[in-house]
């Protein structure tokens, strides 16, 4: 499983990929944190889900 983190603050949304949940959730609340609107998305081979994270 993969995570995709989008994150943006004042404009076009950026993309970080991480291969471990923990280093997503960790990456998402350093995110946030920061000031950055923060969505994470699961994917799998079976499709892209958006998590809680």
């Amino acid at each position: 499983m993969r995570y995709q983190i989008l994150y943006s603050k004042r404009g076009w949304p950026l993309t970080v990929w991480m291969d471990d949940e923990a280093a997503a959730r960790k990456m998402a609340a350093g995110l946030r944190k920061a000031g950055y609107s923060v969505t994470v998305w699961a994917h799998t081979a079976e499709g892209a889900h958006k998590t809680d994270i």
